[in-house]
């Protein structure tokens, strides 16, 4: 694999990045590690050879056209450029690219740590070849990851959205003197997180309710809910968040976090030959 970043100090970010890596990986060490990264400042030289191009840079359009225009002249023909963004979606990255290139590029959105949590959200452009989306599913699934298509473009994807929907919620909660940040976070972690790590939403409702299944979870809870929406709603004077509204308006707590750890390069390129 080759790491490619203009920053200056690029050896001694991979090598202050893969301890902790390695501590997640069983079976590996960073030396182990380090034998198989190989660094440069130079993208073209980086994907000179690449299979897949992975890019973990700013969330900015401009940049990731920049970026994906360069690795598009640079790559071999058949190489696959996925990019890692939080929300931008591959049809604006690939604006500007030739329809060749515009085919193999996509969205692989991983959710961090990526080297822990299996998501790895795969969104194609409107230009995207099937063929692609094909061989990007094939690819993460090939190393342990878990793929997921998303059938429509929409910022955020699937996962960042969900996760917005419930920080918006925990922030009114919080403001709003209900508990305290840390008290939420235990109340997340001591039922949600758990319950939500073995089976979803869905199977969650359907689980409980019992032989009638989600039909009868849903009649059962659906006018309480309402409800409490509603009162929700009257006692704040602000419509209380859904899914749809955070999807629009998704609270920020700090520069998103990118996938190889400590500041670390804005593209990847691995040769899986």
């Amino acid at each position: 694999m080759t790491v490619t970043d203009p920053r200056e100090d690029l050896d001694a970010a991979v090598d202050e990045a893969l301890p902790m890596l390695a501590a997640g990986l069983p079976g590996t060490d960073a030396a182990e590690l380090r034998a198989r990264v190989r660094t440069t400042p130079d993208l073209a030289e980086a994907v000179a050879r690449a299979d897949v191009v992975q890019e973990n840079g700013p969330e900015d359009l401009a940049f990731k056209q920049r970026l994906f225009a360069d690795a598009a002249r640079h790559a071999p023909a058949g190489a696959l450029p996925a990019t890692s963004g939080s929300g931008i979606v591959a049809t604006r990255v690939a604006e500007r690219l030739p329809d060749d290139a515009a085919a193999r590029t996509l969205v692989a959105r991983p959710f961090n740590p990526p080297h822990v949590v299996p998501l790895v959200e795969i969104v194609p452009g409107e230009r995207t070849a099937e063929e692609t989306v094909e061989a990007a599913v094939a690819f993460y699934r090939s190393l342990g990851r878990t793929p997921v298509r998303l059938r429509k473009e929409l910022p955020g994807f699937a996962a960042n959205r969900l996760q917005g929907a419930l920080l918006q919620e925990a922030f009114h909660l919080v403001l709003g003197g209900v508990l305290d940040a840390g008290e939420l976070d235990t109340v997340v972690k001591t039922s949600l997180g758990g319950r939500y790590a073995a089976v979803g939403p869905f199977e969650s409702l359907h689980l409980g309710g019992g032989p009638g299944g989600i039909r009868h979870m849903l009649r059962h809870l659906g006018p309480g809910l309402t409800e409490g929406r509603s009162a929700w709603a009257t006692r704040n004077r602000t419509p209380p968040p859904s899914p749809r509204s955070s999807g629009r308006r998704r609270p920020r707590t700090g520069p998103e976090p990118r996938s190889t750890g400590a500041a670390p390069p804005s593209a990847t390129a691995s040769n899986w030959r």
